[in-house]
């Protein structure tokens, strides 16, 4: 799993400049009094490493609100998943950090002690529109990273009050842990939400509805009397109506 190396905030809510290095560290506990920042950390965080198409900005979100001065997150990342450092992915992006200095190269030396991270920054300007890169000094321009890739990363902000963690969604911890599992490839992990959603509706479509069945009941008896038989009559739902989808579960 990946693990936060360096943390860069520039312009973002309540922090105009935030710069910090938590080297390795398995465990991080952000200590301050209210209104300090600590949430806004977490969230910049989340925000960089957002696994989701474009999250919602505002002005407010701006140092100041001070639009003229974009807002920059730069989260430098280590035990980077393989598939990600890649060279057809980000393989060419790779930035080295020196395990006796602590210091992040642009430059990745194989003979030196090494140790590969990548980069990835999130920057937005006036017009509010989010754009993730990975970045490296030595590479101009940076390349964009897409949603799919950063939702590799497997990050999640949780709270007391997220009940969205708990959906059976793409982006989700729950979704993080079935993808998880070696035995599957990625579209039989993606079928199994979909037999899930068809296993609702076939339960749906054979369920009794045993609240309406006085009423069926009593408009049999009336249609027969008009010399009309209807066998097999049940209550059901129209799902063309209905949306059933993997963020419903």
């Amino acid at each position: 799993m990946a693990r936060i190396y360096k943390l860069d905030i520039k312009n973002f809510r309540g922090i105009k400049k935030f710069s910090h290095t938590f080297d390795k560290s398995n465990l991080v506990c952000l200590v301050g009094r209210g209104d300090s920042g600590k949430s806004t950390i977490l969230s910049a965080i989340s925000y960089a490493l957002y696994p989701n198409w474009n999250p919602t900005f505002s002005d407010a979100d701006f140092y100041n609100c001070d639009t003229n001065n974009p807002m920059e997150i730069e989260v430098t990342l280590v035990d980077v998943p393989d598939e990600l450092l890649k060279e057809d992915k980000y393989g060419l992006y790779i930035r080295g950090i020196d395990k006796e200095t602590k210091e992040i190269k642009d430059e990745f030396e194989y003979n030196y002690d090494y140790e590969k991270a990548l980069t990835i920054k999130l920057e937005i300007k006036k017009d509010l529109e989010s754009k993730w890169y990975v970045i490296n000094n030595r590479q101009n321009p940076p390349v964009q990273i897409s949603h799919y890739d950063r939702a590799k990363l497997n990050v999640f902000m949780v709270s007391d009050y997220l009940d969205t963690l708990f959906y059976w969604r793409k982006g989700s911890p729950l979704y993080a842990l079935l993808k998880q599992k070696e035995n599957l490839d990625d579209f039989e992990k993606d079928k199994i939400l979909t037999d899930a959603i068809r296993e609702v509706k076939d339960k749906i479509d054979n369920s009794q509805f045993e609240q309406f069945k006085e009423v069926i009941d009593t408009l049999k008896l009336k249609i027969e009397e008009l010399g009309v038989k209807i066998p097999g009559v049940s209550t059901s739902i129209d799902f063309k109506d209905i949306s059933i989808k993997e963020g419903k579960l």
